[in-house]
């Protein structure tokens, strides 16, 4: 059955009535009609089974026949503190990062960023959004990832005390085993609590030393992807992956 995103404000109307991009989505590509029915989601936490009723040239119009709650976000409670880089990385990136559970992306301006956008505009975030949407239906989850606006390197530093626990991932790290470091926390916090952990990936050059002082100086752990040097636009999906298999959530 087809899934797709419906935001919150159309899918609760009474009647429903589906216009713009999406009613063209359901007419011309996935060439619905009268009596076909559709699965949605508008980032509530529920999923929807939707009977449409007529397709007219104006609109699509359906009812929710059916509606559930569906949990399949991580144990791992992830936000992602990602250095800015260059170009379309940080949007390349996105697809992959919600499909694996990712709970919160917040670029960040750190001394070797050569993206210097201190806010993001309307069009990129209207485009990211997008993104967000078509890949959060595409897996089945029912909750965005949520996509914040840059942070400065030392608010980051303050964003991170909502989290149960941190790690910074620099080349130079000690080659102490990832999975080691999550177990032990994991054991500390409870084994059936969900647990925040934020994860801070360099830009293209990294992060200075002067940097991961600062971070180890408020308890974030430094952490390494292995023996080799990853590709800045890479190292996120390998090390949210990483984690969650760790946790047993992939």
């Amino acid at each position: 059955m087809s899934r797709i995103f419906i935001p919150n404000n159309i899918i609760n109307l009474d009647p429903l009535i589906i216009t713009g991009e999406i009613h063209h989505h359901i007419s011309r590509v996935l060439r619905l009609h009268r009596g076909d029915t559709l699965q949605a989601i508008c980032g509530d936490g529920f999923l929807y089974d939707i009977q449409i009723n007529n397709v007219k040239i104006n609109g699509t119009f359906g009812e929710i026949i059916e509606k559930e709650f569906i949990d399949i976000e991580p144990r791992l409670n992830v936000t992602l503190y990602q250095g800015m880089l260059k170009g379309k990385k940080i949007e390349e990136m996105i697809s992959p990062l919600v499909q694996l559970g990712l709970s919160r992306f917040v670029p960040i301006h750190t001394k070797r960023c050569e993206n210097r956008l201190m806010k993001l505009g309307m069009a990129k975030i209207n485009r990211y959004e997008k993104i967000i949407q078509w890949a959060t239906a595409l897996s089945g989850r029912t909750h965005l990832m949520k996509m914040e606006q840059p942070l400065s390197f030392q608010d980051a530093m303050t964003d991170i005390q909502k989290n149960d626990f941190n790690l910074i991932f620099w080349e130079s790290a000690l080659q102490i085993p990832l999975k080691k470091q999550v177990e032990k926390v994991i054991e500390g916090i409870g084994n059936h609590k969900k647990i925040s952990v934020g994860i801070f990936i360099g830009p293209e050059g990294g992060f200075t030393e002067g940097e991961v002082v600062i971070a180890q100086e408020l308890n974030i752990v430094p952490a390494s992807l292995g023996k080799r040097i990853i590709e800045a636009g890479k190292a996120p999906i390998i090390a949210v992956t990483s984690l969650l298999v760790i946790s047993c959530d992939i």
